[in-house]
């Protein structure tokens, strides 16, 4: 995939999760520091968050892994269970 289709990619994702009905149960956070970037999905529903960081917007929201994966949180089963959040790959 080219730069420019993982950006476009990327940029999608983020839009049909924003615009879709499901909006209203997550919290997106986007940020950058130092030349990297972190994005982070979770289901305030469910309080599974998936996070990904890298250095470019799309390379770190095409990599987004349950956030357990990165240490930071234990109970986050998602992967495990086959839960998935709406707009988000898996």
């Amino acid at each position: 995939m080219s730069v420019n289709e993982a950006q476009n990619k990327a940029e999608e994702e983020l839009l049909n999760l924003i615009r879709g009905g499901s909006a209203q149960r997550f919290v997106v956070s986007i940020s950058r520091h130092a030349g990297r970037w972190t994005v982070e999905a979770t289901d305030r529903s469910s309080g599974l968050s998936r996070v990904g960081d890298g250095v470019s917007f799309a390379e770190a929201w095409l990599q987004q892994e349950p956030k357990h994966a990165h240490g930071l949180v234990a109970n986050d089963h998602s992967a495990d269970a086959g839960i998935s959040m709406p707009g988000l790959h898996t």
